[in-house]
């Protein structure tokens, strides 16, 4: 072997074992980033296995039957133990008709899954390739191993249901369907008086449902054509809470030094020993009623008058005005449901730092100072902060309320259960599954709520930052004089959309890995083009490196199709509202679902909502 010959088989084999370092990187990248085949479908973003928002039930093609359908035709996948013959059209009008003789789908015929043609579609082999043709108009469903077309022509059906008191008579119906016999008013009435009933039927109301059944065409579920006249049953005497029940508002004043003075704050729900808590007065007689088949409905009598149930820390007296509870103890007052406690609270007095380390408590954490930087409360109640809270993490499994503000330097983070109620957020990170509420301002801050932000108190500005409320905002102001940046999205899920950025992440380390074998495979095609001799090594290698791109390019493909799904999930379903009582400044970019806009120029009093009609966001006056 000349020197030349040797040159080229080192270099060969420097490139071989490029090719398969560079997989065996890609491998290791998989498992140590929870990437692998294996941790993508055990979380639901690849394979049959649902994620947590839920998964679309249709698709092109089936990775269980390898059934590959027509372009724009899709299916539905029912239940294995589905009854294709119970199916109701109705159920399926989101999926377009195929039409009699249309080809539907096609598979190899030498699948060895089995998979046969079902009710009104038959199958014949061509060319090695199976062909399932619809014998009717209908909708494409798949039951188990069985391909099958519901027929789209349908009568309309009707259905009485009753509720077990025989207060109410509920109708549920469907229109007809292409050549379908439609609904006919004079039916329904008939089958009412064929079950008895002859008390408080409202015909017109027939009438109205039949019209638009057969006019729309649109199903009606549980529709009231029936009513009874309700006894009114005995009732208990009034519960008088000598407490505020409601969530605590705070009110703040700022001092003409810059400081915050809490002294117009409302006390945190405390009692001291003795303290009447509530009083229970007498109870009220009731009144019979009629049922929709004409007879009488007895009222019910109290059987337990205990709208308060005393709990831990509560004494009862008892008198002829009724029932009185006190606090045995000094403490927290908490009502959860009809249970009255006073239960000690576990309180810092000063600050959470150093002399007292993170705080985890099983109740509700009062503290009368400041979270330090860097620290953690964690509480399964509430969690009270006298002053304020810094680039700390608080997450109760209740509410968070802040009476000063929260100065987070975009490190900290509030997560609460239900709401958030702060004086002022800066550079801060705040999450709540109920409502968010900010006395004064929020700058250059992260907001995530699944219901709303309110800031109706004080200045109430949002300046900067993002805003995600999936039931909308209702603020002062939005934005400022300066253009300030400021994003607000409305109609959206931000823990669907937490999800759809993980999955991000796993789309963008497919593509990164399919881009560096690509390039492996390309050097290595201009070797082979140069002369190089495909050796059983080479062979090898460049086989290791195209499965692996298979696979990567397959598991981003089945990740897209899921994320996909949990954008479309993601959306509110009622319209929403990004509300501003006083000004809307220029910059200020608004997002409501799927529309967007950019607010050019500075707006008073404005409603900003989605129009399904128009296809935009459209405004209103406040």
């Amino acid at each position: 072997m000349d020197e030349q010959d040797k040159k080229l088989n080192d270099d060969t084999d420097d490139l071989i074992a490029r090719v398969e370092r560079q997989i065996d990187e890609i491998e290791c990248a998989e498992f140590l980033h929870d990437m692998t085949a294996d941790a993508l479908e055990e979380k639901g973003f690849i394979g049959e296995k649902s994620i947590n928002f839920g998964k679309s039930r249709m698709s092109l093609a089936t990775e269980k039957e390898h059934l590959l359908f027509e372009p724009n035709i899709l299916f539905e996948r029912l239940d294995d133990k589905a009854n294709f013959f119970a199916i109701k059209v109705e159920t399926l009008l989101h999926i377009p008709d195929v039409e009699r003789g249309q080809l539907i789908a096609t598979r190899a015929a030498n699948e060895s899954i089995p998979f046969d043609a079902g009710e009104n579609v038959f199958a014949n082999v061509i060319n090695g390739e199976v062909q399932y043709r619809s014998k009717i108009r209908g909708k494409p469903v798949i039951i188990k191993n069985e391909l099958h077309i519901v027929p789209s022509d349908a009568d309309s059906s009707f259905k009485i249901t009753l509720d077990s008191e025989g207060m109410n008579a509920y109708l549920e119906c469907t229109p007809a369907y292409g050549s379908g016999l439609p609904l006919v008013a004079k039916d329904i009435l008939a089958e009412l008086d064929h079950l008895g009933i002859r008390y408080g039927i409202n015909e017109s109301y027939i009438q109205q449902i039949v019209d638009e059944v057969n006019n729309v065409k649109e199903a009606k579920k549980q529709s009231v054509i029936a009513s009874g006249k309700l006894p009114v049953n005995e009732k208990k005497g009034i519960v008088s809470f000598k407490f505020e029940t409601k969530p605590t508002d705070y009110e703040f004043s700022i001092l003409p030094d810059g400081k915050i003075d809490y002294k117009k704050s409302k006390s945190i729900l405390t009692a001291t020993s003795g303290q009447l808590l509530a009083h229970v007065g007498p109870n009220t007689p009731g009144i019979k009623g009629t049922d929709i088949f004409g007879e009488e409905v007895v009222f019910e009598s109290i059987k337990d008058d205990s709208d308060i149930i005393p709990g831990s820390g509560v004494m009862v007296s008892t008198n002829d005005n009724g029932t009185d509870y006190f606090a045995a103890i000094s403490g927290s007052i908490i009502l959860n449901g009809a249970i009255l406690d006073v239960v000690n609270m576990y309180v810092v007095e000063g600050d959470v730092d150093y002399t007292t380390g993170n705080i985890s408590f099983n109740g509700n954490v009062l503290i009368t100072g400041t979270v330090i930087d860097g620290f953690e409360v964690t509480a399964e109640g509430d969690i009270f902060v006298s002053k304020i809270v810094e680039s700390a993490k608080l997450v109760a499994g209740r509410d968070i309320i802040v009476k000063g503000g929260v100065l987070g330097r975009s490190k900290g983070i509030l997560s609460a259960g239900r709401d958030i109620r702060i004086g002022y957020a800066q550079n801060a990170r705040l999450e709540a599954q109920g409502n968010i509420y900010i006395g004064n301002y929020a700058v250059n801050s992260y907001i995530a709520t699944s219901k709303q932000l309110i800031m109706l108190e004080k200045r109430g500005s949002v300046i900067g930052g993002e805003v995600y409320a999936l039931r909308g905002i209702d603020v002062r102001s939005l934005g400022s004089e300066n253009s300030t940046k400021t994003y607000v999205e409305a109609g959206t899920d931000y823990l669907i959309l937490r999800m759809v950025k993980e999955m991000n992440v796993v789309v963008e380390f497919c593509e990164q890995n399919v881009r560096k074998i690509n390039e492996a495979l390309k050097t290595l095609a201009t070797k082979l083009a140069s002369g190089t001799e495909l050796t059983p090594t080479l062979r090898s290698s460049m086989q290791k490196a195209l499965d692996k791109k298979r696979d990567l390019e397959h598991r981003k493909k089945r990740v897209i199709s899921k994320r996909n799904d949990l954008q479309k999930a993601a959306l509110e379903k009622d319209r929403c509202y990004v509300k501003v009582k006083d000004t809307c400044y220029a910059d200020v970019t608004i997002k409501i679902k799927e529309f967007r806009i950019l607010v050019s120029k500075e707006r008073d009093h404005v409603k900003f909502f989605d129009d399904l009609k128009a296809g935009d966001i459209v405004t209103s006056s406040y």
